[in-house]
């Protein structure tokens, strides 16, 4: 269940190409390029109900 909505986030969030730049910026160290690029895909991904401190989740998926 998690693998498809991450990979979602993926195909929605940010072009093809730049999730291997990311990756390979990740390996090769290049940390500001991959921040650059991951930091565009939580603003456009997660919102502030995704990051609820000590609430427990308000979204019951059953």
């Amino acid at each position: 269940m998690y693998e498809d909505v991450v990979l979602s986030w993926f195909e929605t969030s940010i072009e093809d190409d730049q999730h291997c730049v990311m990756l390979e910026a990740l390996i090769k160290g290049d940390i500001e390029t991959f921040q650059s690029i991951f930091q565009d895909l939580v603003l456009k991904t997660f919102s502030m109900f995704d990051t609820s401190a000590n609430e427990p989740e308000k979204v019951d998926f059953r």
